[in-house]
């Protein structure tokens, strides 16, 4: 019987190392996905600034027609920057999901690290700080690492992609063309920034319904705790009435 509770321990053991391991593999693993983004949004500048500069904020003669006279549409410039908070909106998504997944992980390990050494871990305090803890998390805080401040930067990307768009729009909005041609002109550009509206709310959709996932798992895990905790305290109790009555 005690060795066998001994290879239960040493399987356990060694599990937890392997966890250790994989989680710290996947926290290394951060720096090349994180450079991937980067480039991704320099891309995202570059080739939204290029149209942005080159454009002329006229409408194109004919449909499909993007260059005018050596000089970008309208259509190509709101072409140019939907594109880009697509592609915005896609990789906040995917740091949502890569973030929520390494906080699954943690909190996996917190788990069998609380079940194979209980009331130790309170002296671990002192040797990992609060943000190695999966619990007590709100908001974006829920994704972990640097996926959650790169969500923020790509809010604030789309910010500035808006408002450079709507300037530009509005310093080259013709005053004296005909009613009809202003009015094509004003409603391309709200169209535009309507869709783009839309898919920044999908996007935020997604990512709140990544961090209500993982506060799910959070929720069970306590209550099943909370459940064990009473148990134990239940037949703690029952035990010391036996004892007494003997």
């Amino acid at each position: 019987m005690d060795k066998e509770h001994q290879n239960d321990k040493e399987n356990s053991n060694a599990l937890l190392n392997e966890l250790h391991k994989q989680y710290a593999v996947n926290n290394n693993s951060q720096l090349s996905t994180i450079i991937t983004f980067v480039v991704a949004v320099i891309a995202v500048f570059g080739y939204f600034g290029y149209i942005y500069i080159n454009s002329g904020c006229f409408l194109s003669p004919r449909c499909g027609i993007f260059i005018h006279n050596g000089v970008y549409t309208l259509e190509a410039l709101l072409l140019a920057y939907i594109a880009s908070v697509c592609v915005l909106a896609i990789i906040a998504s995917l740091c949502a999901y890569q973030g929520v997944t390494q906080r699954k992980e943690q909190f996996i390990i917190h788990a069998i690290r609380e079940r194979e050494f209980g009331y130790k871990l309170k002296y671990a305090k002192d040797i990992f700080p609060s943000t190695y803890k999966p619990f007590k998390k709100k908001g974006l805080k829920i994704i972990q690492g640097i996926y959650g401040e790169l969500i923020k930067i790509f809010l604030f990307t789309y910010i500035l992609l808006t408002i450079a768009l709507l300037t530009k729009a509005i310093c080259y909005m013709p005053h004296n063309a005909h009613c009809c041609y202003t009015a094509i002109y004003v409603l391309h550009t709200f169209l535009f920034v309507v869709l783009s509206i839309i898919i920044l709310m999908l996007t935020c959709i997604y990512i709140s319904y990544r961090i209500d996932d993982y506060k799910k798992i959070e929720r069970t895990y306590k209550a099943k705790r909370r459940r064990k905790r009473n148990r134990n305290k239940r037949e703690k109790e029952k035990k010391e009435e036996t004892i007494q009555t003997n």
